[in-house]
């Protein structure tokens, strides 16, 4: 749950490392999507790195997650912390195993990744001590938006997309 915050929105806590991991997830966009790799594209569509960055992906379409866009568009901050609390603890596993199968990568994605990590106890801080889900926005979007976030996330982003391949976002069907 953690890399792709830059284009589409402030991210979720710990999820912000998903923010900058996976580059296309529209956490707090209001907009709920699935994502899908594209099997024939990328270097190795296959590999442990894709499988689990698509299965986080769609993680990111179960019920907490709804419950918690539809808690923070409310406004209903006490609800969204917890529900904030409870997908980042629901994450850390699937981000673990995806960090962990990045480590072969190329050394300037690690230093990527290891820049990225470094928004997480700010990230952590904002859920644990906002008092409203605008102050939470506002300090999320501080930890996530520096230059050298910005700048990992987009090295991550491309050595993804490169191994493997583009994603594509859909809507669900209703």
């Amino acid at each position: 749950m953690l890399l792709h915050k830059a284009k589409f929105g402030i991210g979720i806590a710990a999820v912000g490392m998903a923010a900058v991991l996976i580059p296309a997830a529209p956490a707090l966009a209001g907009v709920h999507t699935t994502a899908t790799v594209a099997a024939s594209k990328g270097s190795n569509p296959n590999s442990t790195v894709c499988k689990l960055e698509k299965a986080q992906l769609a993680q990111e379409s179960s019920k907490q997650e709804t419950a918690l866009e539809t808690a923070l568009e409310a406004g209903n901050w006490k609800v969204a912390q917890k529900d904030l609390t409870t997908v980042y603890n629901a994450g850390l596993k699937s981000e673990n195993q995806l960090i962990t199968s990045l480590k072969s990568a190329p050394s300037k994605v690690q230093a990527a990744i290891k820049t990225a990590l470094k928004a997480i106890p700010a990230e952590e801080k904002a859920v644990k001590n906002s008092k409203s889900v605008a102050q939470f926005e506002k300090a999320e979007e501080k930890a996530v938006t520096s230059s050298a976030f910005t700048k990992a996330g987009k090295v991550v982003e491309t050595y993804i997309t490169g191994l493997c391949g583009p994603l594509t976002a859909t809507p669900p069907t209703t």
